[in-house]
């Protein structure tokens, strides 16, 4: 696997003494300097090294080292920039055995081996279409569907290789990416906006909120101008009315308009609509720019451009397999494997068959109502005819419409309102005042004030209790009034709000009723059903615990990430309690975990049946850890676990043991039924699915579980590696109880694709958001601009962030 068997040097490649190479550089203008290198010395980079986008270069050469000048321009003085090359390391022929037989002493070492593998598979296709080198997926333009608003969606694949015991294996998959729809500016501007003519972007004011919006959609992207020079220009921000903009050339004022009718003898035809800034001085009108093609957009979808993404995306498992087969030995052989220069000089080869791996279905839990026990085969279970097994009493509830009565009158609100409480009545829940709730027709520009308005009529006026719960009725798109609503019940009232949607709550019957149902009563503390399963029996007095980090939209470093923890308070792992925090922007390390869990363990022992105990075991499904992390997670989570337990250990409290096991969901492993009767209906492989073998580590133990019926596409397993294993359970028993964790989703009626401790902490981080004071803002667009130079400061960020009132109870369902 490594080029004639030669031992390999590892290089560092520095950039210190130019003004560009900062760390924030683009990876590929890094490579056009280091490929500039090799060119100027071109005897000496011979055979020619090959480099990863950040600072390693790896070679069969042994005096590389040294200072190099690189000037990439035809100045002497611009462009200029001096590589400082040294060795560092070197990797040897054997080490790829060691690292597949699990001897690698670190994991800086085994990375380096992988890395240096991917990288000679990645060259020839990565370059054949137009990606960079060193990453891991390349799209193409084939094939490509229409997004809304502005993009297009461009396949690709996926590989990646990765050490399995015993050999390399590459993972291979298909991809899709949204890139920004090439062509005119202003087509995509109305495009996005939703605009029926190019004259209306001439009606954007700087206070609205559509412009603040198409200003971050274009930011960075590059664009040709249709005059002057031939070169791309980065969009650094978009300025209204551009063609009156008012510069000076030559000491004379002008506006761009009037440079355009005197240097190029062109009058535009739309002067008073936008134009792009580039740098901080140049402007260009948006008429003369034209979007290059093929740039990723890296920022949030919106809902309809997802909801887009994932039709088109979605492929039954027969039809991705059989795509990845084409990519890897088809007529146009995307990935190249037979045709690389590189692989065939590395002596590297792949066999283009998919693996074969041997798995086990595990038997399902049952699902325990209050009336009936229902066995979950197919993944899937009915809520019709069952009673909660704890529904809790209503006190007393009201409503709150802020749909228009032209779109959804009145008496259609009072009968879905009828409709829920009969539904309720039917799962077990008591109301405890039979009078029907006071409905409050909201005014959407004062969103509190009718929530407000709603609590105080009930107590008030209708000389009721507080209500146990808000329901609201929302517009079909009402994003920004769905987060007011839940800042208020979670920040204000500390009152549980359930809202439900136009187009959903007006046309649904019994199921999203029932759905809804589900919700309220997890809200308000009932329980509506648990898993039964043996292992149960084996994890007396055990804990479990979700962990996750939430990061701010891509590229933003100006507000905080989001941390959070969740902790099961009751035997079945049904209730939660849930904690959450901040921290510097971008950290995946979770700094305040020792403190959460803290907090958590307090509340454990206070729980009612806990008896004032700590729990026995503490097991730990911490979510959005990469495989280059788990060695940080290990040093820096864990030893703040540690840290705790001796504490309550030196105060007399028994240690509890500590399972800790990380879950991937961002990965590119899927399983293909080899045969229709080894497939669910979806034609994904069954509910339960555990692969144990073939394609797990050789360093760490791991397992793919495949918890959850298809419902559309190809079904991906979660990837669990245990990184601590206190009482030395069977890998079996940690299989089950993961798979039973996927049955108690509190609102769902089938198995879900994680644990739900995973998947509430994920919620909990989302929720977090809005958990700042109300005047802040913080989430106003996940697509907001943000300045990289500005400053951050935790500790102001800190002054406005605080816990859900409701944070012992599930709100965030």
């Amino acid at each position: 696997m490594v080029p004639r068997g030669h031992r390999i040097s590892i290089t560092t490649v520095g950039l210190p003494e130019s003004k560009e190479s900062d760390p924030g550089m683009p990876s590929r203008r890094r490579h056009e300097i280091v490929d500039r290198l090799q060119l100027d010395n071109a005897q000496r980079f011979m055979p020619r090294a090959l480099y990863d986008g950040r600072a390693n270069m790896f070679s069969t050469k042994d005096d590389l080292a040294g200072n190099y000048r690189v000037q990439m321009g035809r100045s002497l003085t611009k462009g200029v920039f001096h590589v400082k090359i040294q060795r560092v390391a070197r990797i040897e022929p054997t080490d790829i055995n060691a690292l597949i037989h699990g001897r690698v002493a670190n994991s800086q070492g085994s990375s380096m081996v992988v890395n240096l593998v991917q990288i000679i598979m990645q060259q020839a296709p990565n370059k054949r279409h137009g990606a960079l080198p060193h990453t891991k997926a390349f799209f193409y333009p084939e094939g490509s569907k229409d997004l809304p608003k502005g993009l297009t969606l461009w396949h690709g694949f996926f590989q990646s290789v990765r050490p399995v015991a015993n050999k390399l294996l590459v993972n291979v998959d298909v991809a899709h990416a949204a890139v920004y729809t090439e062509g005119p500016l202003i087509d995509q501007a109305v495009s996005f906006l939703g605009l029926r003519h190019v004259r209306e972007l001439g009606n954007l004011q700087n206070t609205d909120p559509s412009w603040r919006s198409l200003r971050a959609f274009f930011r960075n992207v590059q664009v040709m101008v249709n005059v002057g020079t031939q070169k791309p220009k980065k969009i650094s921000d978009l300025i209204l009315d551009a063609g009156k903009f008012n510069f000076s050339r030559d000491g004379v004022q002008m506006t761009v308009q009037d440079h355009f009718r005197s240097k190029y003898n062109s009058a535009l035809a739309y002067p008073n609509i936008f134009g792009i800034r580039v740098g901080k001085t140049a402007v260009f009108p948006a008429e003369v720019c034209r979007i290059i093609p093929g740039q990723l957009f890296k920022k949030k979808l919106l809902p309809e451009q997802t909801s887009r993404f994932v039709e088109v995306t979605a492929k039954k498992p027969h039809e991705r397999l059989q795509t990845i087969r084409q990519g890897i030995a088809g007529a146009r052989q995307q990935l190249d494997y037979g045709t690389s220069d590189f692989m065939q000089d590395a002596g590297i080869s792949v066999n283009p068959d998919p693996v074969q791996v041997q798995g086990c279905v595990l038997n399902t839990p049952q699902i325990i109502f209050g009336s009936s026990t229902l066995s979950t085969q197919t993944g899937a279970w009915n809520l019709k005819g069952q009673h909660f097994i704890a529904p809790q009493t209503i006190r007393s509830w009201a409503i709150v419409n802020f749909v228009h009565p032209s779109y959804v009158p009145a008496p259609k609100v009072a009968d879905f309102a009828m409709w829920l409480k009969s539904n309720l009545e039917k799962l077990g829940n008591v109301f405890e005042q039979q009078s029907k709730p006071w409905i409050e027709l909201g005014n959407p520009v004062n969103i509190h004030g009718a929530l407000n308005a709603a609590c105080s009529t009930t107590v008030n006026k209708n000389k009721l209790p507080p209500p146990s719960f808000l329901l609201v009725m929302l517009p079909t798109a009402a994003a920004d009034m769905k987060k007011s609503v839940k800042q208020w019940g979670d920040m204000i009232s500390g009152i549980p709000t359930q809202c439900v949607r136009q187009g959903k709550f007006d046309k649904q019957g019994d199921q999203y009723i029932n759905n809804v149902a589900l919700k309220i009563n997890a809200k308000i503390g009932g329980i509506n059903s648990h898993a039964s399963h043996a292992v149960m029996k084996s994890l007396a007095g055990t804990m479990v615990v979700g962990a996750d980090v939430g990061h701010p939209g891509p590229g933003i470093t100006t507000r905080p990430s989001m941390t959070s923890l969740v902790a099961s308070m009751d035997t079945y792992f049904t209730r939660y309690a849930t904690y959450a925090s901040i921290q510097n922007p971008r950290q995946e390390i979770i700094e305040d975990l020792g403190a959460m869990l803290k907090q958590a363990l307090q509340d454990f022992t206070r729980y009612p049946k806990n008896e004032k105990r700590l729990p026995r075991n503490i097991v730990f499904f911490r979510d959005g850890v990469s495989e280059g992390e788990y060695q940080e997670v290990s040093a820096r989570e864990l030893s703040q676990i540690d840290e705790l337990l001796m504490e309550l250990q030196s105060q007399g409290m028994p240690k509890p043991n500590v399972v800790f096991i990380v879950v991937g969901k961002r990965h590119h492993i899927r399983f293909f039924p080899t045969s229709k009767q080894d497939a669910d209906n979806s034609g994904n492989c069954p509910p339960g699915l555990i692969v144990d073998n073939t394609v797990t580590s050789a360093v760490v133990q791991d397992f793919y579980l495949q918890s959850h019926s298809g419902l559309r596409g190809t079904s991906r397993p979660a990837h669990y590696i245990v990184l601590r294993n206190d009482p030395q359970w069977d890998v079996q028993l940690l299989q089950e109880l993961a798979y039973t964790l996927c049955h108690v989703y509190a609102s769902a009626t089938r198995s879900v694709s994680i644990p739900a401790p995973v998947y509430y902490a994920d919620r909990v981080c989302s929720r977090a958001s809005i958990h700042f004071r109300p005047d802040w803002n913080y989430e106003q667009s996940d697509n907001a601009t943000a300045s990289a130079d500005a400053p951050f400061d935790l500790a102001y960020w800190r002054k406005g962030f605080a816990q859900a009132k409701l944070s012992k109870m599930m709100y965030f369902l």
